[in-house]
């Protein structure tokens, strides 16, 4: 049985003035005039407009700059720097090109007032030992994780980032409280069952599962058909909330519901460790999977990393079989040329319509879902008498457009330190919404409304949670996730790619749209360049 966890509710504070939040600084959420109402700082980042840049005149531009090097990596996530750290292993000479002013990519963070907070990915679990040799190999020699001999798996060094397991999720939906997102219900016990007879099928990365047939045949349904052929119903009219917390935990890692992943996808998230029988260690620090992203950095010069740069235009020079490729540099605002010879590309697949259309079309019909994350910084007059990690909340289905996935609560990630305490809620949108997140007044209605289903968990309507606030960023990805949907897993675009020097990483090269398979992504890229790791 599942166990139930009393909630504790917020202790009193008195003596706070009132503040207020939305789009308009002279109304509350009620719309009537607050002209004495205090502001909270709020800023939103987004690269989107700086992006779109590739899609204006911009060759009317003088060329400011040229140079001259042997590698040019695009991209400064996940995938981008475990390629710039396997050439600079290998003493190659390289350029890392990153749009924003930041490293990281949906791995990203932001600092306020000596507080590191993720704005993105947030975390991830200690490897079994049939993961990839590789890239555990590399994590090993970055000092980020060590082989427990004593339980034959992976775990990682700085131990003081596990969640601990009392810590670690409690559930809100429908007004109730519950401590895990699926209903403690005989039907969920047997498909939990089920999911862990898979346990050391599915491997990561996942392209160690190409030639399995039985992978091969899980890629081509979707998850809720399978579901359905193992239960012989219809969860979705006969299971409705067992269906609602599946969808829940597809969504936060893979960005679809489970009538939008493939059953490999979503058999993966519940088959690969053992769930079961013993605790499956979070990994969470509170800049999130930034985290990764210093350890990497730290091990490559900083000369090789340009921040700032837009990828514009990638052009083949059969002549010399290299490339000319235009950037242009967001911050001095001028146009530079590389001569390069080989590119790795672990940039978002969708621009390739326009920086190197020969491309384009191996990526044309991925489904990217879009995020948002909104992270509020508490003052210290917030306190709680239980925190948790993960603060999941299921107010509704999961079909529509607009998917909240409730918050993360960084009292978890530093324990008892003086750091303030930051309140990171997640949005996992459709594809379909996309447009609207282009409209930056949207933002204020969505802020406002976070802020009410954060104070519902809480049991705070807004004039009580807002006194608490003290500041709000947010932060947008318009195409954060390629969702594995079926028939999207188990291929690789570098095996049609139209020049071979020029190679694809990144999760949106068909992969699952972890951690571990980014880095693999960026290893491997530097190996289809004969590059020997």
């Amino acid at each position: 049985m599942l166990s139930r966890r009393k909630f504790l509710q917020l202790s009193s504070v008195l003596g706070l003035g009132y503040a207020w939040l939305g789009c308009n600084p002279n109304e509350n959420s009620g719309g009537e005039k607050n002209q004495k109402a205090q502001k909270i700082p709020f800023k939103m980042f987004s690269d989107q407009t700086q992006g779109h840049f590739i899609f204006g005149d911009w060759q009317k531009f003088p060329i400011a700059k040229k140079i001259n090097t042997e590698y040019l990596v695009v991209g400064g996530g996940i995938a981008g720097m475990s390629s710039a750290v396997a050439l600079h292993q290998q003493k190659k000479e390289f350029y890392l090109a990153e749009l924003s002013n930041e490293l990281g990519g949906t791995a990203t963070a932001f600092s306020y007032q000596n507080t590191i907070f993720g704005q993105g990915a947030h975390y991830d679990l200690v490897y079994p030992d049939y993961f990839g040799e590789n890239v555990l190999k590399f994590w090993e020699n970055l000092k980020v994780i060590e082989f427990d001999k004593i339980r034959n798996a992976w775990t990682f060094a700085e131990q003081q980032y596990f969640i601990q397991p009392d810590k670690e999720g409690y559930c809100y939906i429908d007004g109730k409280f519950r401590e895990d997102v699926l209903p403690d219900e005989p039907l969920s016990r047997e498909i939990l069952a089920h999911f862990q007879t898979f346990l050391g099928k599915l491997k990561l990365p996942s392209r160690l599962m190409k030639e399995d047939a039985e992978m091969q045949a899980l890629n081509k349904i979707s998850f809720e058909k399978y579901l359905n052929n193992f239960t012989k119903t219809n969860l979705r009219t006969t299971h409705p909330q067992i269906l609602q917390g599946l969808d829940y935990h597809i969504l936060d890692d893979f960005g679809g519901t489970c009538a939008e992943v493939s059953a490999l996808a979503g058999l993966f998230y519940y088959g690969s460790r053992v769930y079961e029988h013993e605790e499956v260690e979070i990994f969470s620090p509170p800049q999130g999977n930034f985290y990764f992203i210093q350890k990497m950095k730290n091990a490559i010069p900083n000369e090789n990393i340009h921040l700032q740069k837009t990828i514009l235009k990638i052009e083949e020079q059969p002549k010399n079989n290299d490339f000319l490729v235009d950037i242009w540099d967001n911050q001095k605002q001028e146009r530079l040329q590389l001569n390069v010879k080989k590119v790795i590309y672990a940039g978002q697949k969708h621009a390739l319509k326009y920086i190197f259309p020969a491309d384009y079309a191996l990526f044309s019909n991925q489904q990217n879902a879009p995020w948002l994350v909104m992270n509020f910084v508490m003052n210290h007059d917030f306190q709680t008498a239980k925190s948790y990690w993960q603060n999941e909340m299921l107010l509704s289905d999961f079909t529509g457009e607009e998917r909240f996935l409730g918050f993360v609560d960084s009292e978890t990630q530093y324990g008892e330190t003086e750091h303030k305490r930051v309140l990171s809620a997640y949005y996992c949108f459709q594809p379909s919404f996309r447009p609207k997140l282009r409209d930056m007044g949207n933002f204020g209605q969505l802020m406002n409304t976070t802020l009410g289903r954060i104070g519902q968990y809480y049991h705070l309507p807004n004039k009580d949670f807002e006194p608490y606030i003290e500041a709000i960023f947010g932060r947008v990805y318009g195409h954060a996730m390629a969702i594995p949907a079926p028939n999207y897993l188990l291929q690789d675009a570098n095996s049609s790619r139209k020049h071979k020097n020029l190679v694809y990483a990144g999760v949106d090269n068909f992969r699952l749209p972890l951690m571990l398979d980014a880095v693999d992504s960026g290893i491997e890229a530097t190996r289809e360049l004969g590059i020997k790791n």
